[in-house]
């Protein structure tokens, strides 16, 4: 009884975070002309900017010239101003797109140093889903998986079932996409019914090799004890050691 009520609990506050999370994710181009367009940018190059809107991410990708834009304010609370004469400037010329963007913002104008992301592949911020199998996932099983949703511009959302366990999570990339790396707090039950041997809420760290490999480590706290776990734990064992291995494939 005390377990799903716990559980409810953690699922309304996962919800409830993410939604708020997700509402706050987003870059703000302004124009020239004073107009505000609320956005995902992809890429700052020598003569274009890139976005999506924010409210159309299915939509087109658009292109700006960055001679229209006067600056962009990243959801990270990030700040570029835009010279429209120095665009003109760096035309003709082979640079990397990072050095690019950095050469549209003269060193007197920037308010925050800048360290924008250049979105090579525009594919990382279209990619909003991926699903990891291997050991010790979903929840915790011997093999199992998880399916992760982006919510926000950091933060996802993931569930998992795996044998026998299942699992729920709230998780925090270090880059704004679902391929990055991310932290963790996580529910995992292994078990159910006679079988249930144990749950544990707790934080983690999983990391991911871009596309390919994931692996994590973590721990959580007991809260609830099965029948089956007198016969592998000791009876005054608060806290396990979580970890996992496997292949993670964005959607």
């Amino acid at each position: 009884m005390l377990n799903q009520k716990l559980l409810r609990v953690v699922i309304t506050a996962v919800i409830c975070l993410s939604c708020s999370v997700a509402m706050m994710a987003r870059d703000v181009i302004t124009l020239r002309n004073g107009v505000d367009i609320q956005a995902i940018v992809y890429e700052i190059g020598d003569k274009e900017t890139t976005y999506r809107r924010i409210d159309f991410l299915q939509g087109p990708v658009f292109r700006l010239n960055n001679s229209d834009i006067f600056r962009i304010v990243f959801d990270n609370g990030r700040v570029i101003l835009f010279d429209e004469n120095v665009a003109a400037q760096t035309q003709g010329m082979q640079q990397h797109p990072a050095q690019q963007a950095i050469r549209t913002v003269p060193q007197e104008q920037i308010i925050q140093q800048p360290e924008v992301e250049i979105f090579r592949n525009p594919r990382d911020r279209e990619e909003r889903t991926a699903i990891n199998v291997g050991l010790l996932m979903g929840g915790g099983g011997l093999i199992g998986a998880d399916f992760g949703a982006m919510v926000g511009n950091r933060i996802s959302l993931q569930a998992g079932i795996g044998l026998p366990s299942v699992g729920f999570g709230i998780n925090y990339h270090l880059r704004p996409y679902i391929n990055s790396s991310f932290f963790s707090l996580q529910y995992n039950q292994l078990g159910f019914g006679n079988l249930h041997t144990v749950s544990t809420l707790g934080p983690s760290f999983n990391f991911r090799a871009r596309r390919v490999f994931q692996a994590g480590v973590g721990f959580g706290f007991v809260i609830d004890k099965g029948d089956n776990f007198y016969n592998v734990w000791d009876d005054d064992t608060n806290m396990l050691i979580n970890f996992n291995i496997g292949l993670f494939f964005p959607l």
